[in-house]
């Protein structure tokens, strides 16, 4: 647990540090209009912030199912680049991700600490790549993920967030409206991890006007799917059937969904947009709207994963939730007046350490284990 909370104290120190930096490097290039607007902090600095958490990624033996991962790469994969063949006409449903694997121990490392590294550097590239061009507080943004514990979808989900990488690389596509290339990104996703097709729908729902009609039926159908969820997943399972997923909704078990302490944590950043909604409509910043539309998306999501699967269902709002701390930092620092903000900001901060505290230490989400390290798995 000791390394959480130096990840945790590691990442917020260095963002602070640097939104300082950056911050007095502005007021001495006032008329310096390269520096931005939005931006918070330098890019040396934003991936230094991180760069902790790259190394518990990558130095991990064990983490829920890392150990699944870990024996794919050390006992399966061989790195004969003969094992593609095999792979390529099995009916794996991580076909695509075990043929990177393959070229990866064949030309690269066969340890599978290196794979692991290799895998946190382009996942979390993706996320600092997200932060440091849209947010406005770097420091509170990088506070957010670490104290929502969402750094912890790198080491568990770990082809699933692959796929949530590879999409989030291509953001700008979504906030320019550039659809097909955007929609080719996540059918190209879909090839390691089919989840990410549900960005198809939701692609529609979240280019528009926060609050739209669209949003509101998105949040009335899944409430219908849970007062009827029989029918659900007798449908779910008929489009499933003959593929590799046959069967997935037997693991649908209401005792096993998403902690509703999660679920009301998911309620803070759109609740904060609902508080601020005329401002948020005046503006029509077509980033801020789609971070608002997501997020209400996340929440109602997670909202059925309580009725259903916290594996299954419970995972899918990870494709939207990283929105959720961009939004946060918006609208404390546009919306509210400096006193206000102050006293949102620390109210902010305090509420999801506890949380950090609760997830980690009372919940105990996540027991690590590190050879490299020299961390015992308990």
């Amino acid at each position: 647990m000791t390394v959480y909370w130096l990840a945790f104290a590691y990442t917020s120190i260095v963002s602070l540090f640097g939104t300082f930096v950056y911050n007095q490097k502005k007021r001495k290039s006032l008329y310096d209009i390269s520096l931005g607007d939005n931006k918070s902090i330098g890019l040396f600095f934003a991936i230094l912030t991180f760069a902790f958490l790259i190394i518990v990624i990558g130095c991990r033996s064990e983490f829920n199912d890392t150990y699944y991962y870990r024996d794919v790469f050390k006992n399966y994969i061989t790195g004969n680049l003969s094992q593609i063949k095999t792979i390529w006409v099995s009916d794996s449903k991580s076909k695509f991700f075990l043929i990177i694997q393959c070229l990866f121990k064949h030309y690269i490392s066969k340890d599978y600490n290196a794979w692991f590294f290799a895998l946190a550097i382009f996942q979390m590239g993706a996320v600092i790549k997200l932060y440091y061009k849209y947010s406005v507080d770097y420091f509170l943004t990088s506070f957010l993920y670490v104290a929502s514990t969402s750094f912890v979808w790198l080491m568990g989900g770990t082809r699933q967030f692959f796929a949530v990488s590879i999409v989030l690389y291509g953001i700008d596509y979504l906030v320019d409206r550039k659809a097909v290339k955007f929609l080719a990104l996540v059918l190209i996703a879909a090839l390691f991890h089919v989840s990410a097709i549900v960005w198809i729908p939701i692609y529609f729902i979240c280019t528009g006007k926060p609050w739209s009609w669209k949003i509101i039926a998105f949040i009335v159908g899944m409430v219908l799917i849970i007062f009827s969820m029989d029918n659900f997943t007798d449908l779910l399972d008929e489009v499933l059937e003959d593929t590799s997923y046959s069967g997935m909704t037997s693991n649908f078990d209401s005792s096993n969904g998403v902690n509703a302490m999660r679920v009301l944590v998911t309620c803070v950043p759109w609740g904060l947009a609902l508080l601020c909604k005329k401002q948020i409509e005046d503006e029509n910043n077509v980033f801020l709207n789609i971070c608002v539309n997501l997020s209400v998306v996340s929440s109602a999501i997670y909202f059925v994963g309580m009725f259903t699967s916290g594996i299954i269902v419970g995972r899918i709002p990870m494709y939207f939730m990283l929105t959720n701390y961009l939004l946060i930092p918006w609208i404390l620092n546009k919306y509210f007046s400096q006193s206000m903000k102050f006293i949102m900001k620390t109210a902010c901060i305090v509420m999801y350490f506890l949380y950090f505290y609760y997830d980690m230490v009372i919940k105990g989400t996540g027991h690590y284990g590190s050879e490299l390290l020299g961390i015992a798995y308990v």
